[in-house]
């Protein structure tokens, strides 16, 4: 539970932006003293935490560490992992999708504003996409069309309880709280759509491949 833990610690900052110990102690149900080991191994792992004291103190992140993950990329999460068990070797992460199942019971992460996007190609042995999620298939067959460039025809519901049929252009699967989306041109409405993976009703997989575009930022969901 320790490594989790601290990646807990580290996302709870990155959005709460300072937490006194005592409030991370009542939080994980530990002592305080537990909650100054895992600062400790933290802070050896090259995670920059600075402690303000006076009222309303607390630990927080480097102004640019929190910048540079602003929004988490698994590529960031990995390097996060990857440095604390450089100074805990004994803990084994497999599946980053496991991993961060536990680490969202820890932190409630529906309600914190970092989603982690997830790239096309898996890092090591770090692989989000676990038989046992609901929508294995629907997001490994998502994963293969953002990285082979193919179009998907899709079945999709709105908001509005609307279904339509859809030919996208895949880019990026983002986790934001517990909700998986898939961030896509759609050729149906010619602009960049967000379409949640648990709102498609069918999915396959093109033939026919698109020329990538540049990725904007997103605020229309499908």
């Amino acid at each position: 539970m320790k490594l989790e833990r601290m990646l807990a610690i580290t996302i709870l900052l990155l959005n709460k932006g300072k937490m006194h110990p005592s409030a991370l102690a009542e939080h994980f149900d530990v002592s305080i003293r537990t909650i100054y080991r895992d600062i400790d191994v933290m802070g050896q792992a090259g995670i920059p935490l600075f402690f303000k004291k006076g009222k309303g103190g607390g630990y927080e992140l480097g102004t640019q560490f929190r910048r540079d993950h602003l929004f988490m990329s698994v590529e960031q999460l990995h390097a996060i992992i990857h440095a604390l068990r450089s100074v805990q070797p004994a803990i084994d992460v497999k599946y980053v999708g496991r991993f961060m199942e536990r680490v969202k019971e820890m932190i409630h992460l529906s309600n914190l504003n970092i989603p982690l996007t997830i790239p096309a190609e898996p890092l090591d042995d770090l692989n989000p996409w676990t038989p046992i999620h609901p929508d294995f298939r629907k997001m490994n067959m998502l994963r293969q069309a953002t990285t082979h460039h193919h179009l998907v025809r899709m079945q999709y519901t709105d908001m509005q309880g609307t279904k339509s049929v859809r030919t996208i252009e895949p880019m990026s699967l983002v986790l934001n709280g517990y909700e998986w989306y898939i961030r896509a041109f759609c050729r149906l409405r010619l602009g960049h759509r967000i379409f949640f993976v648990s709102r498609i009703d069918e999915i396959s997989l093109m033939d026919e491949k698109f020329n990538p575009r540049i990725e904007p930022l997103y605020e229309n969901e499908a």
